[in-house]
């Protein structure tokens, strides 16, 4: 019966502040269900109208529930997608093996190609690494190496350049020149520790 005491506070179903009263006399049915109310105040237009009511009420707060529910569901959705995205980036300076020391992603990618429209094989000066090698353990894991390590070392070494002009040169990043070196020497050092050198 809590209609009944909305009624008898407002002389017309359009009166009043209350918005979710004016929003039920908004609707031409409910108006009417009022009026005869008013006409007739007996207990079956009372609860005709209490009926259209809890009707409209329960409407409204179902609208609600399912307006947050979809609103927190969207937010949990997109907190899972931005997780998934997150967990399988590819990194490409990432070993491809989980050994350390292994071949990263970016240098299994294709080379950039030089201004003739090939590659060079042969380093400036026309001087290879692999003829400068006495041990045969280390020359054994020279050529063992990946091409990126080779141009590394032998440009680092041979050619006596700097990591930023080796970055140039190859079309990577400094710090990717730097590990590409780190473990080039790391696998050398291990040929000659292992032979007893």
């Amino acid at each position: 019966m809590g209609t009944e005491k909305n009624l008898q506070q407002h002389d017309s179903p359009s009166a009043g502040k209350d918005t979710l009263l004016a929003s039920f006399f908004a609707v031409p049915e409910h108006r009417r269900l009022f009026h005869e109310v008013q006409r007739k105040p007996n207990n079956e237009n009372r609860q005709q109208l209490d009926e259209a009511f809890r009707i409209f009420f329960f409407d409204i707060r179902f609208r609600a529930y399912i307006s947050m529910l979809v609103h927190y569901y969207a937010v949990g959705f997109d907190r899972r997608e931005r997780r998934e995205r997150s967990r399988y980036e590819l990194i490409l300076d990432q070993p491809v093996q989980p050994e350390e020391g292994g071949t990263s992603r970016i240098e299994l990618m294709a080379d950039p190609i030089s201004e003739n429209g090939s590659r060079d094989q042969e380093p400036a000066g026309g001087v290879l690494l692999e003829d400068m090698i006495g041990c045969e353990s280390l020359y054994v894991t020279l050529k063992k190496l990946t091409l990126r390590e080779k141009e590394v070392i032998t440009a680092a070494y041979v050619s006596q350049q700097s990591d930023t002009e080796i970055a140039g040169a190859l079309g990577i990043t400094q710090q990717a020149v730097s590990k590409t070196r780190s473990r080039a020497i790391r696998k050398l050092r291990e040929a000659y520790v292992k032979r007893g050198g």
